[in-house]
């Protein structure tokens, strides 16, 4: 095996080594709402990164999913799948809220403590629709 292989196998382990780093760990729940009428309802994780190793203070994302769970149907859906951003002090009530406005209407807010907010407008009709809005 002659030396560019070798440093093509080096590369191809640390990069998977990295990705693998950069992944998130298992979610935990942080959130759960119930619609009005409490058919549907949405449960919110969050899964922390996986450590860099030497890199303790590393500022790393972190992962947020929204599920959409039709009581129903006992059918769940993955509706958003995002990344937040954390100072690392823990996510409050603050930094990750949730609330229907109406029947099939839901608003998500996702706000990490340097950076602007985001939004997302859940609509359930035939099919779920979202849509991601400026601010909260």
């Amino acid at each position: 095996m002659d030396s560019k292989n070798k440093g093509l196998i080096f590369l191809y382990c640390v990069l998977i080594f990295l990705l693998g780093a950069c992944s998130p760990g298992e979610e935990a729940v942080f959130l759960e709402r119930w619609s009005p009428n409490e058919d549907q309802l949405l449960r919110i994780t969050i899964a922390e990164p996986a450590a860099l190793p030497g890199c303790d203070y590393c500022r790393r994302p972190f992962f947020v999913s929204v599920y959409l769970i039709d009581k129903t149907r006992s059918a769940e859906k993955k509706i958003i799948s995002t990344r937040l951003e954390n100072d690392g002090v823990p996510f409050g009530p603050s930094n990750i809220v949730a609330r229907w406005t109406g029947e099939k209407i839901a608003l998500i807010c996702l706000r990490a403590s340097s950076l602007p907010a985001r939004g997302y407008r859940i609509l359930l009709k035939e099919k779920v629709s979202v849509i991601e809005t400026e601010g909260c």
